[in-house]
C-alpha cells in the first residue's frame, strides 16, 4: 500500500448508488492519504479531512469523513458534486491501488470512485506552523510533525492551540505544553472572554477544556457542521448537519434547538443572543434559561 501514500489522487469519475455522475470542469476533487489514518483533500469547493482503517487486503473502513474549516457556499452545481462526494466516499468499503490510479468502491459495485495520480508526491502531508511578525519575519516555529495540517488555530498572549488532528498547545517560544484529545484536524478552536475555557470542534465531536490545566471538562457526540464557544464560557452554540442550531450548557449538554432555514455561513452566541449567517441574512434569537 506504500504507492498510496503522499500523493494527490484526483476524481476521474464516480458512480453513486448504479448511477454516474457527471463530472463538473470547474470540479476539482481529490485526497490525500497519510499512513497513520489521516485523509485530507479537496470537495469541489470546500476542504475535507477524516479518518480510516486499511487492512492489508484491501478493506477499507472510515472513521469520520466531513468538510473542516471555514465552510465554503459556492454555485449550487458545485455544492452538488461537492455532497456526491462525501456521500460516495462514505459508502465504499474497498481500496484498490495500482501503478497511477486509485478504486474506492463498495463491495456490492453500486458505487465506485476512480482516482488518477498527480505527477509527483504531495507535499501537504508535512507541515509546520510558526508565530510570525505582520513584517513576515518569523518568531518561533510552533509544530512540526509528517502528518496532515493545522485547518485551524488559536492565539493568545502566552500560548497558542494548533490544530492538528491531536491539537497542540504551546508556549510561543514553541514549548510544548499539552497535546489534547482529538482524531481529525479541528475545523474550529474557539475561547471564552477571558480565555479561560477552549472548544475544539470536530465534525464526530466537540470538547471542552479547562486551560487552567488542560484537561478534558466535557464532550458532545455529533456529526457538528460548526460551533462557537459564549463569552462567559457558559454556552456553546453548535449546528448539525440537518440545519439545526443548539444551544449547549457549560457540560455541553443541551438546553435549547432551533431549526432554521438553511446551513449557516457564521455562528455566535452571546449572553442573550444566538447569531446565524444564512443566505446573506442573519438570523437572532433569544437564549432561555434552563
Amino acid at each position: 500500500m506504500g504507492k498510496l501514500y503522499n500523493h494527490e489522487w484526483e476524481l476521474q469519475s464516480i458512480v453513486l448508488d448504479g448511477s454516474h455522475d457527471i463530472m463538473h470542469v470547474d470540479a476539482k476533487m481529490a485526497l490525500n492519504f497519510a499512513p497513520g489514518g489521516q485523509v485530507a483533500g479537496f470537495g469541489a469547493v470546500n476542504r475535507i479531512a477524516g479518518t480510516y482503517k486499511l487492512t492489508p487486503d484491501g478493506k477499507l473502513a472510515w472513521g469520520s469523513l466531513g468538510v473542516v474549516g471555514d465552510r465554503k457556499r459556492g454555485p449550487p452545481e458545485l455544492m452538488e458534486k461537492e455532497r456526491n462526494f462525501l456521500e460516495a466516499l462514505r459508502k465504499t468499503n474497498m481500496l484498490i491501488v495500482g501503478r497511477h490510479a486509485l478504486l474506492l468502491q463498495r463491495d456490492d459495485g453500486s458505487t465506485v470512485l476512480v482516482s488518477g495520480q498527480d505527477s509527483g508526491p504531495s507535499q501537504s502531508l508535512s507541515a509546520s506552523a510558526g508565530l510570525y511578525r505582520s513584517t513576515g519575519e518569523r518568531v518561533a516555529e510552533l509544530w512540526r510533525g509528517p502528518e496532515l495540517g493545522p485547518v485551524a488555530g488559536l492565539l493568545r498572549s502566552d500560548w497558542a492551540v494548533i490544530g492538528c488532528p491531536q491539537p497542540v498547545v504551546c508556549s510561543l517560544d514553541g514549548t510544548r505544553l499539552s497535546v489534547l484529545a482529538g482524531a481529525t484536524p479541528p475545523r474550529r478552536i474557539d475561547t471564552d472572554a477571558t480565555a479561560s475555557r477552549v472548544l475544539t470542534v470536530e465534525a464526530p465531536t466537540l470538547r471542552l477544556w479547562d486551560t487552567a490545566d488542560w484537561q478534558l471538562i466535557a464532550a458532545a457526540e455529533g456529526p457538528w457542521a460548526d460551533a462557537c464557544l459564549g463569552p462567559g464560557a457558559d454556552r456553546v452554540l453548535a449546528v448539525d448537519y440537518d440545519g439545526g442550531l443548539h444551544v449547549l450548557d457549560a457540560a455541553l449538554q443541551p438546553v435549547e434547538r432551533w431549526a432554521v432555514p438553511g446551513p449557516p455561513d457564521g455562528i455566535a452566541v452571546g449572553d442573550r443572543i444566538v447569531a446565524a449567517a444564512i443566505g446573506g441574512a442573519v438570523w437572532c434569537a433569544p437564549v432561555l434559561n434552563r
